[in-house]
């Protein structure tokens, strides 16, 4: 007997989809599941069922070797009309299952158990179901551990959604950085290594993780101070800021801004350095030929004996040249 669709069917698709499993290769975090199912209920075929619009699709199986069955030949499809625990001791017995291939051709089912596996807005994904075939009954105790597993399958299907997520979220960073011609990286507290992305490994000149000290090398020895006075003040407060000349990989000289800062664990320890680079190079051309041509102007201004003075609004003072400094 072919189950009706669940009444939320349409949000109940678009939640599985969400979590992008399907047709994924196995996982240990699914396979061990179900084996430990098997085990402790003593069933010969234990499965971690996903129902898609028109097939049931194995995440995880014991006791077969195909992957998935159409929609309407799946026990579970009647499952996730319920939220509890699905237990029938014999299937022949049962109008819903007697007449499926399953009972009735070479696999021979005779019991079904299964656990809904629903997502925290109560939507049924599919279930975590056990089969023999001979009929029986589970103990208290089985039927709990079933339960407990079939949690522990949506908890595997959280984590690894988020995990998605988070990796997705921190591509786009690292691509928006990229575009924008912005440098990312990392120090660890463990081995005290630098790396970063493709970009500062060419500011830097480096192929991949170096030590900080071979880093620093690096660096135009007028700026090295610069580096060391930005590394005490981070001892001190958790952020470091510097900016230097380094040459990179493609042997340019190049003006360096970095920002960073030391991210601890609850205990206080030191977990990870992260931080970003720009090359700043332009601007520090553009500052240095602004001021070369505001001394040349001053220069030409005194030679021809013309006083200037100027007011520094910041610090309430006025800048004069020697010429008006002369008049007074």
């Amino acid at each position: 007997m072919r189950a009706e669709r669940h009444p939320k069917e349409y949000e109940r698709i678009e939640a599985l989809r969400r979590y992008r499993i399907l047709d994924t290769p196995r996982e240990a975090e699914f396979d061990d599941l179900v084996a430990l199912a098997a085990r402790i209920c003593e069933t010969p075929l234990a499965l971690v069922t996903l129902l898609d619009s028109e097939r049931q699709w194995f995440k995880a199986s014991v006791g077969i070797d195909f992957t998935e069955m159409p929609y309407q030949d799946s026990f579970c499809s009647h499952t996730i009309l319920q939220p509890n625990l699905l237990e029938i001791a014999d299937v022949t017995q049962d109008d819903r299952f007697s007449d499926n291939d399953a009972v009735t051709g070479e696999l021979g089912l005779r019991f079904y158990a299964a656990m809904p596996l629903q997502t925290p807005e109560g939507l049924p994904l599919g279930t975590l179901c056990v089969l023999d075939r001979k009929s029986r009954n589970l103990t208290d105790l089985q039927r709990e551990t079933l339960r407990v597993l079939a949690r522990q399958v949506m908890t595997n299907l959280e984590l690894r959604r988020e995990l998605i997520h988070a990796e997705e979220k921190r591509a786009g960073v690292a691509e928006t950085l990229a575009r924008a011609e912005v440098a990312t990286w990392n120090v660890d507290p463990a081995t005290g290594l630098l790396d970063g992305s493709p970009l500062m490994r060419k500011f830097f000149g480096i192929e991949g993780p170096t030590s900080q000290d071979a880093v620093r090398s690096l660096v135009h020895p007028g700026d090295r101070g610069t580096m060391v006075r930005s590394f005490a003040a981070f001892q001190k407060t958790g952020r470091y800021g510097a900016e230097f000349r380094v040459t990179g990989s493609d042997g340019r000289e190049r003006w360096i801004f970095t920002r960073g800062e030391l991210t601890r664990n609850e205990e206080g320890e030191p977990t990870s350095l992260d931080g970003v680079a720009v090359d700043v190079t332009e601007r520090r051309l553009a500052a240095q030929a602004l001021a070369d041509e505001r001394a040349r102007v001053d220069a030409t201004l005194q030679l021809a004996g013309v006083a200037t003075w100027a007011w520094n609004a910041s610090e309430n003072k006025v800048q004069s040249n020697p010429v008006l400094r002369r008049f007074f």
